[in-house]
């Protein structure tokens, strides 16, 4: 794997930088969409478009930093994985119940963690089909069509919808089974709930209210239905997976409030999503907060209400990528996720931002800790060795540490540029984060900003938990800089250094903090004018010339009376 270290605009300071701080843990997830083809499989049953277009789909996710996927495994009551319990969906072969030669899920599972990407099982819990394919609904062991007694149909906007029974005790143990099965089956890093609820308006379930009604109030025996989902898929599956994360989306208000109007999980869909965070029985929610700063309901105002109540459990607030005046709003909504204490935010959909540039994610990092799930740290890497392979090109490699006391295991290695050799780790910088499967690293420097460059490395754990201490520190020098470093200290006057004809370094000295004006004629004739800030000391100014080479240079100092030329 190979990353460019970006260009230093401006000023470049001999053996120093400046970096700024660093977001280091926030979930930056995005719902990825299998339902009618949404956002992936493609139109297509060629088994290697359908890989190509999920690997391309998690290339990207990575280049922008995005570190959580929501990945769709139940949607219309068919699967994206073997099942014993439910069909195969036909969306990759065109039959249902007919798979292909491998399975989504693992390969999904396995093309997301080489990335660094969790990912979680997203299932259509209560909710199981709506729409208009025939494919589906006429397949005869179809739960629609296997256990009509289970079933209820609901009418949204002229369309039918199927849902579920909640009431009913071997209803809620099917979905219980159905979702337990992936934990015990896969490696996936999470649960993930949705449509966990009731539709609007309820169902006709008033012989099961009969039956099984403990409760003489109907609503409070309805979430608590809900809940029983809930609170059994969390036990069973922390039995199959300790570490595996359980969460669930619920609608995006809670309880109405004399400022908040709108569809209410409580008391609307019967779902309780503030009690299940109150009662421990899910990691973390991401409501969905699906409107502007600017009408009521308003995003603010709304978030505020499930972090103020989040019990101390995650709370991602999930956004509307889908609408334009939300798309606007973006930079400014993960902010406020920020600044008031979010476990991070969730895209809705893949989709609606595969285009989009996230300004506030230019840095990775690590999905929001969980320190009720896991808090053993792994031991650090050890042995860590930089070697030249060629000019500009470089690599680390290290080794497993030895594990101890039954120890954590190790799901990646986080890898640091330090800005000077000190285990402080101050203004150290994430630079890249390793597979575990990985214990080397190829990487280019291009356009170096400093003349040494200090490297470590620690380990991190399924739940992101980082080792406390680091591997050995590691030194890169670059040759080129070092000698324009020894030419400057040599000189008061301006040297200039080539790389190539395109790529020049100026150094000076400058007693002031000041800027500078350089002229260049290049020896095509053109000429070209920049301005540079100068810190007081030894500078290093990179000129990247966009024609030929420099053949007379003219610097004016703006803070003294001071004119330099240099002819080649």
């Amino acid at each position: 794997m190979m990353r460019r270290i970006p260009i230093l605009l401006g000023c470049l300071l001999l053996l120093t930088t400046i970096s700024q701080s660093q977001i280091k843990r926030e979930t930056r997830a995005v719902w990825l969409s299998t339902n009618f083809k949404l956002d992936w499989p493609p139109p297509t049953f060629d088994e290697g478009e359908q890989k190509s277009a999920l690997i391309e789909i998690f290339d990207n996710l990575q280049k922008k930093n995005i570190n959580t996927v929501y990945f769709q495994v139940r949607s219309n009551a068919t699967l994206f994985y073997t099942s014993a319990i439910e069909p195969f969906t036909p969306y990759l072969t065109g039959k249902t119940n007919v798979p292909p030669s491998y399975d989504p899920l693992k390969f999904a599972i396995a093309e997301a963690h080489k990335r660094g990407l969790e990912i979680h099982a997203w299932f259509n819990v209560v909710r199981c089909f709506s729409g208009s394919d025939a494919e589906i609904s006429n397949y005869e062991n179809h739960i629609i069509n296997k256990h009509k007694d289970w079933v209820y149909k609901k009418w949204t906007d002229g369309k039918p919808a199927f849902w579920l029974d909640p009431g009913k005790p071997e209803v809620r143990e099917y979905l219980k089974n159905l979702i337990v099965e992936v934990v015990q089956k896969y490696e996936v890093d999470g649960i993930h709930l949705d449509f966990i609820r009731y539709p609007v308006g309820g169902i006709e379930d008033d012989e099961t209210f009969r039956t099984y009604g403990n409760n003489p109030d109907k609503a409070d025996w309805r979430r608590e239905n809900i809940n029983s989902i809930v609170r059994s898929v969390y036990r069973e599956s922390k039995k199959a997976n300790p570490k595996v994360k359980i969460g669930a989306t619920p609608v995006g208000i809670y309880k109405n409030t004399k400022i908040v109007k709108g569809l209410q999980g409580y008391h609307d869909v019967y779902q309780d999503a503030q009690g299940w965070l109150k009662e421990g029985i899910v990691d973390y929610i991401v409501p969905q907060i699906y409107w502007d700063f600017e009408n009521n309901p308003k995003f603010d105002v709304v978030a505020k209400d499930w972090l103020d109540n989040s019990s101390g459990r995650n709370v991602i607030l999930g956004i509307a990528s889908y609408r334009g005046d939300i798309k606007k709003e973006t930079e400014k909504m993960i902010s406020l996720s920020r600044k008031e204490g979010a476990a991070g935010i969730a895209f809705f959909r893949y989709t609606n931002i595969k285009n989009e540039k996230f300004y506030s994610f230019e840095e990775i990092a690590f999905p929001s800790g969980m320190e009720w799930v896991d808090n053993i740290y792994p031991n650090p890497p050890i042995n860590l060795k930089s070697s030249t392979i060629d000019e500009g090109k470089y690599q680390l490699n290290w080794s497993l540490p030895e594990i101890k006391n039954g120890g954590s295991d190790i799901n990646h290695f986080s890898i640091y540029s330090l800005p000077e050799n000190n285990s402080l780790f101050i203004n150290a910088e994430l630079f890249y984060l390793s597979h575990s499967l990985n214990t080397s690293l190829t990487f280019s420097i291009t356009q170096p900003q400093r003349i040494n460059y200090y490297f470590s490395i620690k380990s991190v754990d399924k739940l992101w938990n980082e080792s406390s201490s680091s591997s050995n520190i590691v030194q890169l020098t670059i040759p080129e800089l070092k000698m324009v470093s020894e030419n400057v200290r040599s000189s008061n006057k301006p040297v200039l250094v080539g790389m190539s004809k395109q790529q020049w370094y100026l150094t000076l000295n400058s007693h002031i903090e000041q800027s500078v004006i350089i002229t260049l004629r290049l020896s095509d004739g053109k000429e070209e004018e920049k301005t540079f800030p100068l810190a007081m000391g030894d500078n290093i100014i990179e000129l990247n010339i966009k024609s030929s080479e420099p053949k007379f240079i003219e610097l004016i100092f703006s803070g003294e009376n001071r004119r330099e030329k240099l002819v080649l």
